[in-house]
């Protein structure tokens, strides 16, 4: 197409594997979600047979990896990509993708069969290629970098082990949450050691106690 529709879908498939594929014990690029896509192509006219447009109408993600793998499997690749990309400096991803809960604890951050910073660069060029603003993919890379500190973030206990606050030792990690979702550290902070109960249509604000504020 005159449009370059084809390339563009093509050229999505780096995006889409890196957010969506892991390295499973059966499969190092497994795909783990699944989407409904829709190609359209002219039916009449001078560009009769050539694609007119694509869209994903629906994608359903294995969101439960984001925070927990089985042993010797990965999260997804774009964690481990940004961890030993150029970008990692910026975004204060140091000492690699091991130094980090959500990446380490399944004991497996490194695949043979995978260049995660070659990757990378393919990602990269894929986004421009689709459109991306700097500032969108920027954005997007925050959002991963948020993912990952939110992982280290731990609790203790106050009011006897009825509620949480947290640690003295992740609150560095509770600033970097905060400043790559655009929000306040006290805001992060009371998200994650509250919840509020509607109480005969009046909203209260509870605290969490070390196991329910881990969970949320």
């Amino acid at each position: 197409s005159q449009g370059g529709v084809e390339q563009r879908i093509l050229r999505a498939n780096p995006i889409l594997e890196a957010f969506g594929n892991a390295k499973t014990l059966r499969n190092d690029n497994s795909s783990r979600f699944g989407r409904w896509m829709e190609v359209h192509f002219h039916t009449t006219g001078l560009h009769e047979g050539s694609v007119a447009g694509a869209f994903i109408e629906n994608y359903l993600l294995e969101k439960s990896r984001l925070v927990t793998q089985q042993k010797n499997e990965r999260s997804y690749h774009i964690f481990y990509q940004l961890c030993a990309s150029p970008w990692a400096a910026s975004l204060n991803l140091h000492g690699g993708a091991d130094q980090y809960h959500f990446l380490a604890a399944s004991g497996c951050t490194s695949v043979p069969t995978i260049d995660d910073a070659e990757d990378f660069d393919e990602v990269v060029e894929a986004l421009t290629a689709m459109g991306f603003t700097q500032e969108d993919v920027q954005w997007v890379f925050s959002l991963c970098d948020a993912v990952l500190h939110l992982g280290d973030v731990k609790f203790q206990p106050i009011d006897a082990g009825e509620g949480s606050a947290i640690h003295a030792n992740a609150q560095s990690s509770v600033d970097a949450v905060a400043m790559y979702l655009g929000s306040s550290s006290p805001v992060v902070s009371a998200a994650l050691t509250e919840r509020q109960v509607a109480i005969r249509g009046e909203v209260q604000h509870m605290r969490n106690n070390v196991h329910a504020a881990t969970e949320a």
